[in-house]
């Protein structure tokens, strides 16, 4: 049999195959408003959320139980860990009067409290000025940076716009200011702390006559490390319209457990990851679904990613092959505002604009974790009329069926067993790419073939 060529095994599993569900540990309704965030504490025994009910909650993470909870004055828009384990840094959003400061959980009370209104006021008498965005990351203990949105107009024409200041955490006292441009919409500091990611949106309504506006927009994203000497644009997005500009806004950022990678989703479907170091675009993936991604975050494993979407869908993708493997849908389809992903277990905490938090695993990210077979176990040939798997071991048990990438299950496949060999006729297929998916003595066994003509 003349061999073409030889792929080794990608794991893979569809995200139709009920073979492999993610499971809901836990559920439960915090509030009745939206979660604007939810992160888990270092140790990960407790989930922090905060949301438009003005509050901080903590909870038991391995049941959901209430520890703690605090009120503010004002919608609570973001929380971030401090260095310090018993300390948050509270976000809280309003049009005039937005605010950032370090709460301590065990004196229960606010540490150090930064007047972002003082930034407001260096837009002097500007009519109708008010804040869009508010986002806060700790750099160091003696530095946060906080990220700001604005919106104003001068005679007649719109903006908004954004900034990053660094400021004093013991004191209180601004710094100086390290970036002016669009409105901050995200911000996140890399888990080793050297580098930071930003977004941000840039918006222009120009007056040309009476009820006729031109609208400008463009989004970026930058990467930069906490001595900010260097701000590096990443990926960027322009378009103007007579009457709607439309680019694709990044919707949430995530960077990789070990910093060497950042993951973001847009309002396009699409989801992206690039290298921090060179800045270069690594993967590329498409939701293939009409509604937006709107959060994102890399699973302990680093292989793969979990997202989710405004129509209630929890996604996980996987990395090392570009395609979607696992999926959920929630009841009444609500918008997902948060994810959390475990930093060391296969724990996933889901936050969605009801109010309603949820604690999941993935059977599959368990079983390619535990239980699956690495490359050195098996090989796939892939010729033009059949495949072939070669085992190191005979296969005792085994059950196959074959899917296209739409996870239509491809009937009338026959294959043989032979020892430590499986061979399918693929004859019959079309050229494209598909999965041969299902079991091998007990485990969980995936593999993508291409099949030419």
């Amino acid at each position: 049999m003349l061999r073409k060529f030889v792929i080794l095994i990608l794991m893979f599993t569809l995200s139709n195959l009920t073979l492999f569900p993610i499971e809901i540990t836990w559920q439960k309704q915090f509030q009745d408003n939206i979660i604007n965030k939810i992160i888990f504490n270092k140790t990960e025994s407790m989930l922090i959320t905060c949301g438009y009910d003005k509050k901080i909650r903590i909870n038991n993470a391995s049941n959901g139980d209430s520890i703690q909870e605090f009120s503010f004055q004002y919608n609570v828009y973001d929380v971030a860990l401090m260095p310090d384990t018993n300390q948050f840094l509270v976000c809280q959003k309003h049009m005039n009067n937005s605010s950032v400061s370090i709460l301590d959980i065990i004196s229960e009370s606010t540490i150090t409290e930064f007047n972002l209104k003082l930034l407001l006021d260096t837009l002097g008498n500007i009519q109708n000025k008010e804040f869009i965005e508010v986002h806060a990351v700790p750099i160091d203990e003696d530095r946060i940076l906080t990220g700001i949105g604005v919106y104003y107009y001068i005679d007649a024409n719109h903006y908004y716009r954004g900034r990053l200041d660094l400021w004093n955490s013991k004191t209180g006292e601004w710094i100086n200011e390290v970036f002016d441009g669009g409105m901050i919409n995200n911000l996140v500091i890399s888990p080793n702390g050297q580098n930071i990611s930003f977004s941000t949106i840039a918006r222009t309504s120009e007056f040309m006559e009476p009820w006729v506006y031109k609208e400008i927009e463009e989004t970026k994203l930058f990467i930069t490390d906490t001595s900010f000497s260097e701000i590096n644009l990443i990926r960027e997005d322009y378009d103007e319209n007579m009457e709607f500009a439309d680019t694709e806004v990044i919707n949430d950022i995530t960077f990789s457990n070990d910093s060497r990678r950042i993951a973001l989703v847009t309002d396009n479907h699409h989801l992206f990851v690039y290298d921090v170091q060179s800045g270069n675009l690594t993967d590329s993936l498409f939701s293939c679904d009409c509604y937006a991604d709107q959060s994102v975050d890399f699973v302990y494993d680093g292989n793969h990613l979990i997202s989710g979407s405004n129509n209630g869908k929890v996604y996980i993708w996987n990395l090392e092959i570009d395609a979607r493997i696992d999926n959920l849908s929630f009841e009444g389809s609500p918008l997902i505002t948060s994810i959390a992903s475990s930093k060391t277990n296969n724990l996933y905490a889901v936050a969605d604009i009801k109010g309603q938090i949820s604690l999941m695993k993935s059977w599959y990210i368990n079983s390619v974790s535990e239980q699956r077979f690495v490359q050195d176990f098996y090989t796939l040939i892939n010729c033009k009329n059949e495949i072939e798997l070669l085992f190191k071991d005979a296969v005792m048990k085994s059950e196959f069926k074959i899917y296209n990438t739409l996870g239509c299950e491809i009937s009338d496949i026959n294959f043989q067993m032979n020892n430590n060999q499986i061979s399918f006729d693929i004859a019959s297929l079309v050229q494209g790419v598909y999965i041969i998916s299902g079991t091998v003595n007990g485990k969980i066994f995936s593999a993508k073939f291409i099949k030419t003509d």
